[in-house]
């Protein structure tokens, strides 16, 4: 592995600035000092860049030209969000899935762009275009928060995301060179088997890592060994989550099991870092010199400190420009100021998807964090995953880990959740031998696939 200062000082600016002729390192210098910039300063570079995406969307992007036209909105000087929102302009997932060509800048082709797909899970995945040029701005931003929590780049680190899935030879020694320079060790998310998952263990001890990223599921997996086998946790100074929502419950769990904190970070594909925590934990700054994030209430306006949809301006990606997108998620927007010194503002929480929301058939909604603390120490449980058939209808699929019968095990879970049949809502259990993971190697414990007539997303 390499020693931390070298790779930061030495081999990282010459792997991106020379070997790949990228401009990751000069982004990140330039980008360090924004969040410390006036809240006047911030709302100026914000409405400035707002208005160049506008008006470059209307120019060059056939989507936007359309929809602009329709809505009657004036595209050549719009100087705030709260115009688009007036004019009723967003972005659906629906049009980002069927007219992806139309939401390309006429002044590109798909070969010179750098892509992205969606993982697809409430569908075929979706191909996200960028510029080179952006994809190196969007590392640096990520060299940036991770700075905030005292994880600067070069850091020795784990991540356990995904897999290395290419075959060609010179592909896979590329994507391993990827993260050899970052000081990085590469674990697959997939096949979390408990020898597998105790050997990552030792292989986090082996290469002396003082950061772990990786979804909120995997780590709850690492935990659980832990905790079954008495594994002794490797000495961490943080740990990363991403890619799934992080409930109060499981942060304390993971806390407790490897004695060090845990920072919550908000992304998506399509946007990249969009939010992430500092060292205060008290909710994660908003990317503002990159994105405008918005939280509303089911009438489209904005609110603060109670749940709404997020919605997402990319202010940079003028090649496939995303305005006012409804990512799909569920938030809360904070107004604290953070203690830190940062001017971004902050996201309070993010809940999750909106087909995280369990309907019950008396009207009554609450987020998938009910099953997080239900089965937070369920006895006899190794893994499960509730399914909403109907408004009436709840089926929880279990894997037992073998300390209680199943009858036990189901005895516990109808009693855990009286609250909620009580409101007539059918529990039906089925025990299996395994549940699979995403193809994206997340772990999922709710699912509805309730459609809009019967109240779902």
């Amino acid at each position: 592995m390499l020693n931390e200062s070298i790779s930061r000082s030495v081999v990282l600016p010459f792997y991106e600035g020379v070997l790949r002729r990228r401009s990751t390192y000069r982004y990140y210098r330039e980008i360090a000092g924004a969040p410390y910039l006036e809240p006047a300063a911030l709302a100026a570079m914000r409405e400035d860049l707002l208005s160049r995406l506008v008006r470059y969307a209307g120019e060059h992007v056939p989507f936007y030209s359309e929809l602009f036209t329709q809505r009657g909105l004036d595209w050549h000087d719009v100087r705030s969000i709260d115009e688009l929102r007036e004019h009723g302009i967003f972005l659906a997932k629906n049009d980002l899935r069927e007219r992806s060509s139309d939401l390309l800048s006429r002044e590109f082709r798909p070969e010179e762009l750098s892509t992205y797909a969606t993982s697809g899970s409430t569908g075929d995945p979706v191909i996200i275009y960028m510029t080179h040029d952006l994809h190196d701005y969007r590392d640096a931003g990520k060299y940036r928060v991770e700075e905030w929590i005292g994880k600067p780049p070069g850091t020795r680190s784990t991540v356990i995301w995904g897999r290395l899935k290419h075959e060609v030879w010179y592909k896979r020694l590329k994507t391993i060179l990827y993260w050899k320079v970052r000081n990085y060790q590469h674990l697959s998310a997939f096949n979390q088997t408990d020898p597998i998952l105790l050997d990552y263990l030792e292989q986090i001890r082996r290469h002396r890592s003082k950061f772990l990223e990786s979804y909120v599921s995997a780590l709850l997996e690492l935990v659980r060994v832990i905790e079954k086998y008495g594994a002794e946790p490797p000495r961490l100074e943080g740990i990363i989550t991403g890619g799934e929502a992080l409930y109060d419950s499981q942060r304390g769990r993971i806390e407790k099991a490897f004695g060090c904190p845990v920072y919550n970070r908000y992304g998506s594909t399509e946007f990249k870092n969009i939010a992430s925590e500092c060292l205060e934990r008290r909710g994660m700054h908003i990317n503002i010199d990159n994105i405008i994030v918005e939280v509303l209430d089911k009438d489209g306006n904005p609110i603060v400190g109670e749940p709404g949809d997020i919605v997402v301006t990319d202010l940079r990606n003028l090649a496939m420009p995303m305005i006012r997108y409804r990512i799909g998620d569920i938030g809360i927007m904070s107004d604290e100021v953070c203690p830190c010194g940062r001017n971004f503002p902050m996201l309070a929480q993010v809940i999750g998807r909106e087909n995280d929301i369990l309907r019950l058939p008396d009207g009554t909604t609450m987020t998938s964090q009910y099953f997080a603390w239900a089965f937070l120490y369920m006895p006899g449980v190794s893994r499960y995953r509730a399914i909403q058939k109907s408004l009436s209808r709840l089926v929880i699929f279990i894997v037992t880990d073998g300390t209680m019968t199943r009858e036990q095990v189901r005895d516990w879970i109808l009693d855990t959740c009286d609250d909620i049949t009580a409101r007539g809502l059918e529990i039906s259990i089925e025990f299996v031998d395994e549940i699979p993971l995403t193809t994206a190697g997340k772990y999922v414990f709710f699912i509805s696939e309730l459609d809009a007539k019967d109240g779902g997303a």
